[in-house]
Parts: C-alpha cells; sequence; structure tokens
C-alpha cells in the first residue's frame, strides 16, 4: 500500500518534489493508501503482545516511509500509471537483488539485524549477529573495493577488523548496556574506517585530478595574458612630459602573480567538494536502477516480523513458566 501511494505520483509533469508528487498530483489515491497501510501498521501495533515496543515501531515506520519512497522515486517510470509504476520498482528490486548496487542496503541491513541479535541472551543468536556483522563488513568492503586491491592504505583495514572483532567479543560478553563498548557502536565506527580506507586512494586520486586541471587552466589564462600584453605593447604610442622626456610607465606586475596556482589546501577542499558529489550520484545511481530502496523496505519488514515473531515466543515462554 505504501509502495502504491508513493506511485500514484506517475505522469506527474509539476515542480514539486519527487517524495510530494503523489500529494499533489493524485491526492486522493496517496492520502487512502497512506492511511490504510497506517491502519494496518495500528492494528499490527494492536494484536501485539506488548502494545508498544519502540524498536519494532520504529522499524515498521521506516519500512513503510522506505516503501512510499521507492515508489516515488522509481528510476526510469516515465508513462507509467500508479499500479505499472508499482510493479516496475517491485521487479526492478527483484531482479536487482544481486545486483552490486544492492550491497550498501544490505550492508545496512545485516548491521541493524546483527545489533538485534547481538541484543540477545543467547549464545545462538549472539553467534548469529557475529555473522551478520562479518557480512556487512563484506558487503561494504565488495562495494568500495579498490582497483588494484593493494592501493588501500593497510592501517585502515587493520583498524577496521580490530574494531569489528572488538564489536563481537563486546556483543559476546555484555549483560547490560555500555554506551563505551557497544557492539552497534563499534561495528558502525569499523565500517566507518573501513570506508574512510577505501576512499582515501579515490580522494588522492581527485586531488590529482584538480592539480591537473588548475595547471591545464593557468597555462591557457598565463597564454592569454601573454597575448594581451603582446597587443599591448603593439599599439602603444610613446608619449612625452613637457620637457620632451618620454613617460615611464609603471613595469606590470609579473605573470605568475597575475595568474597564480591554486594552493594545495584549496585544491584538497575542491576535490572533497567533487569526490562527495560523485559519490552521492554514484549511490543515487545504484539505489535507483536496482530497485535497492524496495529491496530494504522489505527486508525491514521481515525484520520487523522477525522480532514480533521473537516477541510472540518469549511471551508464550513466559506464559508457560507462570
Amino acid at each position: 500500500l505504501a509502495l502504491l501511494a508513493g506511485s500514484a505520483g506517475a505522469g506527474y509533469s509539476g515542480q514539486a518534489h519527487p517524495l510530494l508528487a503523489p500529494l499533489a498530483y493524485k491526492p486522493f489515491v496517496s492520502i487512502f493508501c497512506l492511511a490504510a497501510a497506517g491502519g494496518l501498521f495500528a492494528w499490527a501495533q494492536f494484536t501485539r503482545h506488548y502494545r508498544f515496543g519502540f524498536w519494532h515501531t520504529a522499524i515498521s515506520l521506516a519500512a513503510l516511509l522506505t516503501a512510499y519512497s521507492a515508489g516515488a522515486l522509481i528510476h526510469g517510470s516515465a508513462g507509467f500509471d500508479t499500479v505499472s509504476r508499482a510493479f516496475l520498482a517491485a521487479s526492478m528490486s527483484a531482479m536487482g537483488a544481486s545486483m552490486v548496487g544492492s550491497l550498501p542496503i544490505y550492508a545496512v541491513f545485516l548491521l541493524v539485524a546483527g545489533s538485534f541479535l547481538m541484543a540477545s541472551s543467547r549464545l545462538p543468536y549472539k553467534a548469529g549477529g557475529a555473522l551478520l556483522y562479518l557480512l556487512s563488513y563484506g558487503a561494504l568492503y565488495m562495494y568500495l573495493r579498490p582497483q588494484p586491491p593493494a592501493a588501500m592504505d593497510s592501517i585502515y583495514f587493520y583498524v577496521s577488523v580490530l574494531l569489528v572483532l572488538s564489536a563481537i567479543a563486546a556483543g559476546a560478553a555484555q549483560k547490560s548496556f555500555n554506551l563505551l563498548l557497544n557492539p552497534p557502536v563499534l561495528m558502525a565506527a569499523a565500517l566507518a574506517v573501513l570506508f574512510a580506507g577505501l576512499m582515501k586512494p579515490a580522494l588522492e586520486s581527485e586531488v590529482i585530478t584538480a592539480a591537473a586541471r588548475d595547471a591545464e587552466r593557468v597555462k591557457v589564462l598565463r597564454h592569454q595574458e601573454i597575448l594581451r600584453r603582446q597587443r599591448m605593447a603593439a599599439e602603444d604610442i610613446t608619449e612625452y612630459d613637457l620637457d620632451g622626456r618620454p613617460i615611464q610607465r609603471p613595469a606590470l606586475p609579473d605573470i605568475d602573480q597575475v595568474v597564480p596556482y591554486r594552493n594545495p589546501a584549496e585544491l584538497r577542499a575542491l576535490a572533497k567538494i567533487n569526490f562527495v558529489k560523485s559519490m552521492k550520484g554514484r549511490v543515487a545511481a545504484d539505489t535507483a536502477s536496482s530497485g535497492a530502496l524496495l529491496l530494504l523496505a522489505a527486508l525491514l519488514t521481515l525484520l520487523a516480523n522477525g522480532l514480533y515473531l521473537s516477541e510472540t515466543t518469549e511471551y508464550y515462554r513466559q506464559e508457560s513458566e507462570t
């Protein structure tokens, strides 16, 4: 239903943001579908043995919003109606489940699911959480793996692996909440270090490219400045003062001062901006082409159902003991 609500913007050609297009173009259809999805969510909360659970509620709402976004932002949907657009999103998600562009979605989902398993007091669940942590690490590495493989600085790799092992060890020994030795925090830090290590060679390459572009810019502008000065010298007419002496014009500044190179800090800042733009474009293109948003919604729904089943099992276990 949330997917149909987002797909209601099919055919819209106005200026509204794609996420608002369904509400602007077909408000009745989108609002009805969202209301129905919200009703199902409320019913699911009402049928739970524990009337409210923060994580179950948060994950369910995240799945709803992600499914809506998948329908609203689906790539290459021009000329489709609402149902066809929703079917296109579902088809792209199913076909894109094995594409490289879906790996960031898997990395995030495995991190979240592994953290829930790590919070359990049962050893098999903790072992499953450790496995999901390792798979999350591998998914991010496969998505961002350097070419050639030796391009990554080994210190980042060692630190990230140490953080992963620390997260697993903290989860295995954890019996109460600890902010410093927190498995999700340690694992997120490991992924951040891995990301920084994998992207450092690409960033340095972008800095070299920016320096080359700046050198080409300086070369062209200095050539233009030389031609301008030659033209001025050819057109120059000597002027004299009242005593008949030629007037000395002030010397022109050196060309290096007129057209200087950018300093390294400025070049690095420009390279970072270009790098961030390229990464955002890459991730956006990958998620759009692989239907990753709907895949994430499906995975979040699966996780919410898993929490529901776990809660139900625990509830009946406690009932049987009493």
